[in-house]
């Protein structure tokens, strides 16, 4: 957490900053371009205080700069990240079924997860996609159900003599499915 908070706002790479004061029980998120423009590249610990001492009715303790509590965090990568940051990012999506009902009748989900490669997604949304919106518009390769669940995680880079990440071939028995 100290590290987060020594880094500077012009090296902090999410365009989103949750910020939490545990004491004072708020929690606030601002944009990291609306931040630069107000108050200049700062650390993220001091720009946490002076947010929280602007903030809507303003704490009183972080005007002081004494005692207060107020912690910069960083948010989820889904929440804020695009398409195109998971494909810089080197991130892959994987993808579950979440069927609760079919015919009206309880179902089990569909088992196991299937790799949702974002350089495929790629080819039917635009590159300014938020992760956030994917599960809607996204189907179970193996029932066609519209409600799915998307973990993401961060492919390691390949060692030098190691073959590159291999990407899934068939993916159920409909293949991906993208619903405008």
């Amino acid at each position: 957490m100290d590290d987060l908070a020594n880094l500077r706002l012009s090296a902090y790479t999410p365009r989103q900053l949750d910020i939490v004061c545990r004491r004072c029980q708020r929690i606030a998120s601002a944009g990291t371009g609306k931040l630069q423009r107000r108050y200049g590249d700062r650390p993220l610990g001091e720009l946490a205080r002076l947010v929280a001492a602007d903030g809507n009715p303003p704490c009183e303790l972080a005007k002081l700069g004494e005692g207060c509590s107020v912690q910069p965090m960083e948010p989820p990568f889904e929440q804020w990240a695009t398409l195109s940051d998971a494909r810089l990012g080197n991130w892959v999506g994987w993808l579950s079924c979440d069927r609760r009902r079919a015919s009206l009748k309880p179902a089990k989900a569909c088992p196991g997860e299937f790799m949702a490669d974002v350089h495929s997604l790629l080819m039917a949304l635009p590159y300014d996609f938020p992760l956030s919106k994917l599960p809607r518009h996204l189907k179970c390769p193996e029932c066609q159900s519209d409600h799915v669940l998307i973990r993401w995680e961060k492919l390691q880079a390949p060692a030098p003599t190691a073959p590159a990440v291999h990407r899934s071939a068939g993916m159920g028995k409909g293949g991906l499915r993208v619903v405008r």
